[in-house]
């Protein structure tokens, strides 16, 4: 053999090397590649599914948060019901106070015209008795009382007009005080007692 041919067919030999170490490495490399490949399809299989997850999440997120501005607007009607309802109250309230001055000063008026009457019926020189339905002396000016005490009975009052006037076991015949719960009008009539 030739140092040409020697030459040429280390150089060969030298090329079949480093092409057999080339595929070899090439073979670890789609190896690794295959590894990382697997591990790429893992991974876009996981991110497929966190995108899927977050996809749903949004989907919660985005029900909620409507909820949320329902409630909100919710709240806010409510709010504003609360509001108005609160000033009628208010309203109320200072419609009720002037009606409670009002009654309260309505109420001393009526007082004051009491005790006026009262003083009036007790200043009444003549004899007054106030009779009831059922004709029971319920109550007597000072007149009266003066009167009652001077003949010697303690109280004429819770006794009826005919007995206590007339010596009567019951109602006159014809009694002035029936007539006049009957007809709602005054009657004016002189009468003579055998007590008084």
């Amino acid at each position: 053999m030739s140092k040409d041919g020697f030459c040429k067919k280390m150089k060969d030999k030298k090329k079949s090397e480093d092409l057999y170490r080339e595929s070899k490495s090439l073979e670890e490399l789609f190896q690794i590649l295959g590894q990382d490949a697997k591990s790429i399809q893992r991974l876009s299989l996981d991110i497929e599914l966190i995108r899927k997850n977050l996809f749903q999440k949004h989907l919660e997120m985005k029900s909620l948060n409507e909820k949320l501005v329902a409630s909100e607007e919710e709240l806010k009607a409510m709010n504003e019901e609360l509001e108005a309802a609160s000033e009628e109250l208010r309203a109320s309230n200072e419609e009720l106070r002037a009606v409670n001055e009002e009654l309260r000063s309505t109420n001393e008026q009526l007082q004051e015209t009491k005790n006026d009457l009262e003083n009036l019926f007790l200043a009444i020189e003549d004899m007054i008795v106030v009779l009831d339905p059922s004709l029971t002396i319920v109550q007597v000016n000072r007149t009266a009382e003066k009167w009652t005490k001077n003949k010697g009975s303690k109280s004429i009052l819770g006794k009826k007009c005919y007995s206590f006037f007339y010596n009567r076991k019951k109602v006159c015949p014809d009694c002035p005080a029936r007539e006049a719960l009957r007809t709602k009008k005054p009657i004016l009539r002189e009468d003579f007692s055998p007590s008084l």
